[in-house]
């Protein structure tokens, strides 16, 4: 079935502006670039622990462990350390891309660990203090080049790998939102950026061109395609009169009104 997409400059509130609500794990096409809104904090919650725990669930993508190898003689181990210890709970043996047997696996921690030594930080600047900027040139795996998910879980239990916690306590007092860029065509880079909102910057540019705090270097991306809010009761996106507008991926549970 197609996927429905929403035109945020459809909408309108009280001020007559074209702005959306924005909601976790929300997908965002600006142009032909997408974003998913990966968390955020406000100053009202909007989802509920077990509702924000079952989104999670529904986004990450299942993984195999060492008991889903077809020849159980084979030495089980992890490829990276060798060790054949499994903590289903911390530190599962998964198969996290298209390898196949035991070349497959790998340790989470040691996928994670190897993830971020491909990190890189885009230097902060003066004017840009509230958005810091993250970079992995390869998020794939290096022998079948499949590409690594944000997320992934096992049953009930979730993995994150890539975790920004460390980032994100230091602004333990400050409302935040972190938007993941999604990857163009076979693009395997990720971005990841973390606006943190203060006193003095409670809105955010997302554009091609000098100004915007985010930038999007795409063509099908306006100067200043679109503007994030922090208001008391949630984020808000705003189209900026954009040349190919700015439009939010339908969930399944959301119907169009007739």
């Amino acid at each position: 079935m197609d996927r429905l997409w929403l035109v945020v400059r459809s909408l309108k509130n009280e001020a007559g502006k074209q702005d959306y609500k924005i909601q976790k794990f929300d997908a965002i096409k600006l142009g032909r670039v997408r974003f998913r809104v990966k968390d955020f904090r406000c100053d009202q919650q909007q989802m509920s622990e077990k509702e924000l725990y079952e989104q999670e669930l529904r986004e990450a993508m299942e993984v195999r462990g060492q008991k889903d190898i077809d020849d159980a003689e084979e030495n089980i181990q992890c490829r990276i350390c060798w060790s054949t210890e499994d903590d289903s709970h911390n530190n599962p043996l998964i198969l996290a891309c298209k390898c196949k047997g035991t070349l497959g696996l790998i340790h989470f921690q040691c996928l994670k660990s190897w993830v971020l030594t491909q990190k890189q930080e885009k230097p902060l600047t003066q004017a840009n203090l509230n958005v810091r900027s993250f970079y992995w040139k390869r998020f794939e795996c290096e022998i079948c080049k499949t590409m690594y998910p944000y997320t992934f879980k096992i049953g009930q239990i979730i993995y994150k790998i890539i975790d920004l916690s460390n980032e994100i306590t230091s602004q333990t007092k400050s409302n935040y939102i972190l938007l993941e860029s999604m990857p163009l065509d076979k693009n395997t880079s990720r971005n990841i950026h973390l606006l943190t909102v203060t006193d003095q910057h409670s809105e955010f540019k997302l554009g091609r061109g000098h100004e915007s705090q985010v930038r999007i270097n795409d063509i099908s991306v306006s100067r200043c395609h679109a503007i994030i809010k922090c208001k008391p009761d949630g984020f808000y996106i705003e189209d900026n009169t954009s040349k190919f507008g700015t439009i939010i991926l339908l969930k399944d549970k959301l119907r169009l009104k007739a």
